[in-house]
Parts: structure tokens; sequence; C-alpha cells
């Protein structure tokens, strides 16, 4: 059901575009730095765990929302046509003005239309905060992936940022009464 790594239906320049996705097992987070790998494989909420360890000021800074088609792994994970157009919202979220993740969340119209439309206007109120309060929504396998500089996501994730080093990420999908969304998060040098 879900594709472990770049799709096999994406051309080479699209898996130079994009990291390449594995299993969160123990083999492939092993390559994360020791200081990520309890991020990269907890199932808890996110958003939870950085207020907890934010000793100031958590924060969701908004980047950008906008409908446009989603990356191709990310359409073969919530198994859209080819062209489907999505609701993507990316974020920082931050501690005392720090950028300690991106998020880069994928919602499908019919995500949308039948769960929770509101989730188009979140605002500065994390999404972790909506999916984890909600009882009917489950969670799908963790995901992880070193992501590079040539890879979309890792342009949008240091914006405006010192980093030059390769990031970490991990993803999920998230079920809403059965619909799909695809929650990106990626780890920054500064977490």
């Amino acid at each position: 059901m879900l594709s472990m790594s770049c799709i096999s239906r994406s051309s080479r320049a699209s898996c130079t575009r994009e990291a390449c996705w594995h299993p969160a097992r123990p083999f492939f987070v092993g390559q994360a730095p020791k200081r990520l790998q309890s991020w990269l494989t907890d199932n808890e909420s996110l958003t939870k765990k950085l207020i907890c360890h934010c000793a100031g000021q958590f924060r969701v800074r908004v980047q950008r929302e906008y409908w446009q088609r989603p990356l191709p792994s990310e359409a073969a994970q919530l198994g859209l046509a080819r062209g489907s157009i999505t609701f993507i919202r990316e974020v920082h979220l931050t501690c005392d003005e720090q950028r300690w993740v991106f998020a880069r969340t994928i919602i499908p119209l019919k995500t949308l239309r039948g769960a929770l439309p509101q989730l188009t206007q979140l605002g500065t109120q994390p999404l972790g905060a909506v999916l984890f309060a909600n009882r009917s929504v489950t969670r799908g396998a963790l995901q992880v992936a070193q992501i590079k500089s040539l890879h979309y996501m890792y342009n949008e994730a240091t914006l405006g940022s010192t980093q030059t080093s390769a990031l970490w990420g991990r993803r999920s999908l998230f079920f809403l009464h059965g619909a799909p969304l695809l929650v990106n998060e990626l780890f920054l040098d500064t977490l």
C-alpha cells in the first residue's frame, strides 16, 4: 500500500528533486545523528514534545498555504491521480523565534470535503493539536529520509537560514474518518 522510497513510476529526475523515504526501521534511523533518532521514531504528538522541550515561547510560523500539485512521492503516498490539486501548508515550528522544525502538510480535496474542512484555516494553530485531539484520527507508519540541498523541501525548510548540512525528516499519513493527509516534518540543526 505505502511506497517505501522514491516511487517506482517516477523518473530519476524526481528522485533527485525529492528525498527517498524509507520505513522508520533501526537500519535507516540508525544513520541519523543520535540526537535526532528518538525524534524521528516518536509516534506521539511532535507539537506536544516540542512544547515540552522549549523553555521559552513555542510558536507556529506559517510560511505558505496554497493549492498545488504535490510532489510525486506525496501523491503516491496519498493514492492520488497524477495532476491532482491539494491544499499544502508549510510552517516552521519555533522556540523563542528559532526554527526547530519545518512541517509540510498535504491535504487532498476529498479529505477537506469530508472530514475537516477547517484544516485550511488553522492560521498559527498547530495541526498536531487538532489531529491528536480527534479520537477518530489514526496514524500510518512513519518513514524517514535524509533531505539534502538538492531536494525541494530542503530549500523550503532552510529559506533565510544559515543551515548548510543535510536535514533528517519523517513523514506519515494520518486518516480522519478514513480520509488521508500527509505530514512531513524536517528537523533543523537548531533543535
